[in-house]
């Protein structure tokens, strides 16, 4: 959870409202979102991947039963936010100028 503190500091950085920030996220979100319905890898660059498996198997042991199908997301983290978390490489800081 962020706080906000926080999120008020970086929504001074790009001039956005909180409810401008809060519709750009929904729009992000939104769009993640479909891109996992459809079986779409979503790439973060610096950030991580989502992707979505496809999960479903027939137990041998214990009478055949099935497990049925279901689609699982994925996360996997990129090099950059690991080290980054684990204190072994500094965050870079965004210009702001849509780099």
């Amino acid at each position: 959870m962020i706080n906000i503190g926080t999120l008020s500091r970086h929504l001074n950085k790009t001039g956005l409202t909180l409810s401008e920030a809060a519709f750009c996220v929904r729009v992000i979100l939104d769009c993640m979102t479909e891109g996992l319905e459809r079986g779409e890898e979503i790439r973060l660059k610096g950030f991580g991947t989502f992707s979505v498996k496809a999960r479903g198997k027939t137990l041998l042991c214990g009478g055949g039963k099935n497990i049925p199908k279901h689609n699982r997301i994925i996360f996997m983290a990129s090099r950059m936010l690991k080290n980054t978390v684990n204190g072994k490489q500094k965050r870079k800081q965004n210009s702001g100028k849509g780099t």
